[in-house]
């Protein structure tokens, strides 16, 4: 496949990939991450996957205290990190951030279980777009 192939008029790259177990999900993610750097000269910008994938990096994010740590909600307004879960609290992330690049998660229930698509979607060009995004307070935000 050329590059030509995976452009489209959005200035949009991506590459699919698989999670080979949940536990590890994290790391698939940046080494999936540098993979796309290595082929594409940028890091992804959003990861899509179906609903159940989503679900089950959750259920590790609940379980597993190293992850439940790195966890944080981000005011709307001001950008500060809140790491405070109640207790109790059940965690459902929406972005996956490193100090190299930022990846916001989205569905796509057409993909199978552990797949998963990266995508650098450059966003510059939506000069014609009046669409707003919208974002919940209770977005969660693993870093």
């Amino acid at each position: 496949m050329n590059l030509e192939s995976k452009l489209n008029t959005k200035m949009q790259f991506k590459k699919q990939y698989t999670f080979e177990t949940w536990n590890g999900w994290n790391d698939t993610i940046c080494h999936s991450s540098q993979d796309f750097f290595n082929v594409f000269g940028f890091y992804p910008n959003i990861l899509e996957a179906n609903r159940h994938s989503f679900s089950q990096i959750d259920f590790i994010c609940n379980i597993n205290k190293q992850h439940t740590a790195k966890i944080y909600k981000a005011d709307e307004v001001t950008g500060e990190k809140d790491y405070s879960l109640r207790k109790g609290e059940e965690v459902s992330i929406a972005a996956f951030y490193t100090d190299k690049y930022q990846i916001e998660f989205a569905w796509d229930d057409d993909l199978k279980d552990k797949e998963f698509v990266l995508f650098y979607e450059d966003e510059s060009d939506d000069d014609d777009e009046d669409t707003p995004v919208e974002t919940t307070p209770s977005e969660l935000t693993f870093a």
